[in-house]
This record gives C-alpha cells, sequence and structure tokens, in this order.
C-alpha cells in the first residue's frame, strides 16, 4: 500500500472510511476504519466475517513518518525519494475488517507491559503525549485483569491505543491496534476526575474485551454484532 499525505490545494478532511486522511495541529495523518465493509477500498478482499486469514502488511510512506498496524515491525528500510518501506509480522487469521494502519507524526507515549510481557502503548497526534498520562497509567492492569477474568492470554503481539483526529465511530477493536476518538482516550491532566476515569475504563475495558470476543473469536455473519457487542459489554 502506498500513502500520500501531501496538503491538497484545501484543508481536506476524507469521510473516515476506508483509507483517510485528516489533519491535526497543522499536520496530516492516514488512518483506516474498515468495519463492517470498507476494507474493499484499499484493497481487493472477500469483505466477509467468516473469511478469516493471516495478512502480511507492508507499507511505503513518507520518511520520517510513524507507520503502524496490527503486528510489530519486522523490518523496514529507506527508499528512494523520500520514502520509507514498513514490512510488520504476519497476522493472525482476521476477517478483513480487522485489518488496521496508521501513519503520521504520531508521538508514541509508553503504557509499559502486562504481566505476560506485552508492550502497551498509547499513539497520539504529535505534540499532544501529556494528555495520554491517564491511560498509559492503566491500561495495561485492564489488560492484565481481562487476561485473568477470561483464563486466556492475549492473543496477540503488541497493543496500540492509537487516539485518531477525526473518527465516525467512538472506538474500534483492530486486533492489536485499538482506535479511539480523542475525546475518548485523551485528556488534559487538570481536568481528570472520577467520571471520566470510570468513562475510559468502560471504553477501553469493551475495546480490549473485542480482543478475545470478535478478534480471537469472529462472528459468521453481522447479523451476530448483537452477541459480539453483548460480550464485550458484559
Amino acid at each position: 500500500v502506498g500513502l500520500s499525505l501531501a496538503s491538497p490545494a484545501k484543508d481536506h478532511v476524507d469521510d473516515g472510511d476506508g483509507i483517510y486522511r485528516t489533519r491535526e495541529g497543522g499536520a496530516w495523518y492516514a488512518f483506516t476504519q474498515f468495519e463492517s465493509t470498507d476494507a474493499r477500498q484499499a484493497f481487493p478482499t472477500f469483505d466477509e466475517p467468516s473469511f478469516k486469514v493471516p495478512w502480511q502488511l507492508t507499507l511505503h510512506v513518507p520518511k520520517g513518518l510513524v507507520a503502524l498496524s496490527n503486528t510489530p515491525v519486522q523490518s523496514e528500510r529507506d527508499d528512494a525519494n523520500g520514502m520509507h518501506t514498513v514490512t510488520f509480522q504476519q497476522t493472525r487469521p482476521l476477517p478483513s475488517y480487522l485489518v488496521a494502519f496508521c501513519v503520521g507524526p504520531f508521538d508514541l507515549v509508553d503504557a509499559g507491559k502486562t504481566k505476560g510481557g506485552v508492550p502497551v502503548r498509547v499513539v497520539v497526534p504529535k505534540g499532544r503525549g501529556a494528555e495520554a498520562a491517564y491511560a498509559a497509567k492503566v491500561s495495561a492492569e485492564l489488560l492484565d485483569r481481562e487476561e485473568v477474568y477470561f483464563g486466556s492470554p492475549y492473543p496477540y503481539g503488541k497493543l496500540d491505543l492509537v487516539a485518531v483526529p477525526v473518527f465516525n465511530a467512538g472506538a474500534m477493536e483492530n486486533a492489536g491496534l485499538i482506535t479511539f476518538r480523542l475525546s475518548a482516550i485523551l485528556v488534559k491532566p487538570a481536568e481528570i476526575d472520577q467520571d471520566w476515569r470510570e468513562r475510559y475504563a468502560v471504553t477501553a475495558a469493551h475495546e480490549m474485551a473485542h480482543q478475545w470476543f470478535g478478534d480471537l473469536v469472529t462472528l459468521a455473519w453481522w447479523d451476530d454484532t448483537w452477541l459480539n457487542e453483548s460480550f464485550a459489554s458484559w
């Protein structure tokens, strides 16, 4: 997949589906939102939940930008014409709607590791790392608690929690790369109160639960979405 983040003639923001581009703090970012059937905007695919296969993604991006996907980076190299190639590790079998990637001048906020050694990060637009402090403090512990609750290890190699400036949903459970609306994960330290802590915990725990119910075990067709969401909320 080749991505261009060159500034258009006007400050255009795409519609938030498929692969789209948005501007934050004067910089351009690219994100994906494939649920339910928008992965076909990115690549030819059987874009249905029952088709689960391993994916191997390679992104060609402008040099100096951060590229992230469902899995850790396998290799990367600088190319001609100011470009950079990033190849990610192969995923576990996933339906196309759970494949995800993002590119931009992100700040990566270390959120530690789970007791099982899974690295967790909060991925934010450049310059907004201070607003990720609370999510960075508690997210690995939330994932630890879910492992205990489910009696099953977290099924993916890492977890990135991505703050997205333009996002039609509140959050999305992409395997290993959960995306959130900015207001659902970022908060100024002076504005943290008990209500905000509880809202973040509910949202993050729901999306983390989907890593098991929805990602590891996937509905056969969209008429069972109610069950997928009910398990995660429970």
